[in-house]
């Protein structure tokens, strides 16, 4: 009940009507919103990313020789991992740019993972990317969220180089070089896109999310999913065994842990110039906008004071997940 009643007041405030354009008071109270949820967010993120440099130390040339698997053949094989649940509206888009926009198309493929899509996913990859073989698609029928999918993925990828990339985000032109060009680099452990989003062009509230997350990610050195993920194959499971089988945050799970890694490895998490466009379907209207803002904020203080995966999933989709496996705890 209070979440519908805080749900109701937002709204009112937001979008009183909403078949018109939000007023500049409703653009500028959004915005004003948005950036107290990141502020937030990026407070978390800070404090936490401060307390793991505690465990750092002055890596050697000899330890990062150790660590490695350097150098990466000029030919090796990039495999782009999409996972697909009842994608669509989207998956056409998706794989489109990943195939037009790679630099070297013949050392690329693009490994789909579809979790029992309903929507006609799976006819869409049929019609449109049978033929190519640059594409694989591989059922995924378990369940359990986007952690599990994204792991079935990597396994059945043939690549030295991973690339997860969700099936609402495009490529920029070249991306397969950009990758390639950070991962051949000993120093780095982990490799992801800056952040930009479809949300209206002239948005206060989209300006300030885009600003937020770059700088969380190029300071803090914590990249989420939907800035596309890359590594090597090796770096990946060596991590615990790559993503946790969880059905939220395991982009948060992993990063966080590579990034640990990386510190006392003396290896960095670097974000790309080049930027990743996300969909905005999440966002229907400026009070989506800012409704989801504020929930992955307080999403994102539970997470760190020990919430299960199956309590973060109800909150954030209003359902359970039936995976056993989400009632763990995200650290090991």
């Amino acid at each position: 009940r209070r979440r519908a009643a805080f749900d109701r007041a937002l709204r009112a405030l937001l979008d009183p009507a909403p078949a018109s354009r939000p007023s500049p008071l409703a653009e500028l109270l959004a915005a004003a919103l948005v950036a107290v949820a990141q502020a937030c967010m990026l407070l978390q993120c800070a404090v936490a990313f401060v307390w793991e440099q505690r465990i750092r130390i002055v890596a050697t040339p000899w330890l990062l020789l150790k660590y490695g698997e350097y150098p990466i053949p000029a030919d090796a094989l990039l495999s782009v991992v999409v996972p697909a649940r009842n994608e669509a509206a989207h998956i056409r888009a998706c794989l489109r740019a990943l195939l037009d926009k790679a630099k070297d198309r013949k050392h690329l493929e693009v490994v789909v993972v579809d979790a029992a899509s309903t929507d006609g996913t799976r006819q869409v990859l049929d019609a449109e990317f049978a033929a190519d073989d640059a594409v694989r698609v591989v059922d995924y029928l378990d369940g359990g969220g986007r952690g599990p999918t994204l792991l079935a993925g990597a396994q059945a990828a043939r690549g030295t180089l991973l690339f997860f990339l969700h099936a609402d985000t495009l490529v920029p032109d070249d991306y397969d070089d950009a990758i390639r060009a950070e991962l051949e680099d000993p120093a780095v452990e982990i490799a992801a896109f800056a952040f930009q989003t479809t949300y209206s062009r002239d948005s206060r509230a989209a300006r300030v999310l885009e600003h937020a997350v770059n700088w969380r990610s190029r300071v803090l050195r914590l990249p989420w999913g939907d800035q596309g993920l890359a590594i090597t194959k090796r770096r990946f499971f060596a991590l615990d065994g790559g993503f946790k089988p969880i059905p939220v945050f395991e982009d948060l799970d992993f990063v966080v842990r590579a990034r640990a890694a990386g510190a006392y490895r003396g290896r960095r998490v670097v974000t790309l110039d080049k930027a990743v466009t996300t969909s905005a379907r999440r966002y229907a209207d400026l009070y989506a906008f800012v409704l989801n803002n504020l929930l992955n904020a307080f999403l994102l203080a539970w997470w760190h004071l020990g919430a299960t995966p199956n309590q973060l999933f109800r909150l954030y989709y209003g359902k359970t997940i039936a995976r056993q496996s989400a009632n763990t705890h995200f650290r090991a």
